[in-house]
This record gives structure tokens, C-alpha cells and sequence, in this order.
């Protein structure tokens, strides 16, 4: 059953329940969604923390090179986090599949817990390669 602004009850069996769809996402889908905004808020608070003051999350509204979890950073930052350690290489993944010309890392965190970087080989060539770079080392 559907109504004017494309609401939807599902159906169980011959009753409604009271779960409302709305484009395929329920309302407790929201409280995900509200969970994940926080945890990418709190991880701008480590980017501000450490000097990228201009750090912020952008609008989810796809993945891609113009839209990573977290902007004003010098790497396209996916950010993972809540109740159970997410699946990394998933999370890698999708860093890789939405970084373009940036270099990916995983920041991640479990509730209560510290956050934690996942960084694929190429960004520690980078990284290693600025280390060098900076104090004189070839």
C-alpha cells in the first residue's frame, strides 16, 4: 500500500506492519545513518585536533573522488566505526573504489575505543616518501 508521497507499508502476511519505507529505508535505518554522521563528525574533531582545522564531513550522497567522509584533509579519508569492528577490507575497498587521484586511508573505531588508521601500501609509499623528502633521505 502506497500513499501520495510514495510511502510504503510493508506487508506481513495479510496485516501491516508498522514499519515505514521510505525509498527502501526504514526508520531504523535513520538511527544508523545518525550514528555514522556522528562518528564522522568525531573523527574531524582528531583532523582539528592535529592541525586540519578547516576538516569537515561532506553530504553523503554517493561515493566518489568529490565526496569522501571527511574533506580538507590531505587524503581521501573513509571512516568506519560503531559497535563491532567494521570489515577493513571492505572499508579499503571502498576507499580505493572512491579515492580518484587521492591517496585512501581507513579511519576507524570501535565504540569507546581509539581510532585507528588503515593505510594501503601505496599511501605508506607516500607517506614514507614525504618522511624521506622532508629530513633529506633518499
Amino acid at each position: 500500500m502506497v500513499d501520495m508521497y510514495g510511502l510504503k507499508m510493508m506487508e506481513r502476511g495479510h496485516l501491516f506492519s508498522n514499519t515505514l519505507r521510505v525509498k527502501g529505508n526504514t526508520l531504523a535505518g535513520k538511527k544508523s545513518r545518525d550514528k555514522g554522521k556522528r562518528i564522522e563528525r568525531e573523527a574531524c574533531t582528531f583532523w582539528h585536533l592535529v592541525g586540519y582545522e578547516d576538516a569537515c564531513r561532506t553530504a553523503q550522497v554517493k561515493g566518489g573522488p568529490d565526496s569522501p567522509d571527511i574533506m580538507n584533509v590531505p587524503f581521501h579519508v573513509e571512516v568506519k566505526g560503531g559497535k563491532t569492528t567494521p570489515d577493513i577490507y571492505a572499508a579499503v575497498k571502498q576507499a580505493w573504489r572512491d579515492c580518484g587521484d587521492e591517496y585512501p586511508i581507513v579511519q576507524v573505531r570501535r565504540d569507546r575505543e581509539e581510532w585507528l588508521f588503515v593505510v594501503p601500501e601505496i599511501t605508506m609509499e607516500y607517506l614514507l616518501e614525504c618522511e624521506r623528502r622532508d629530513h633529506g633521505k633518499k
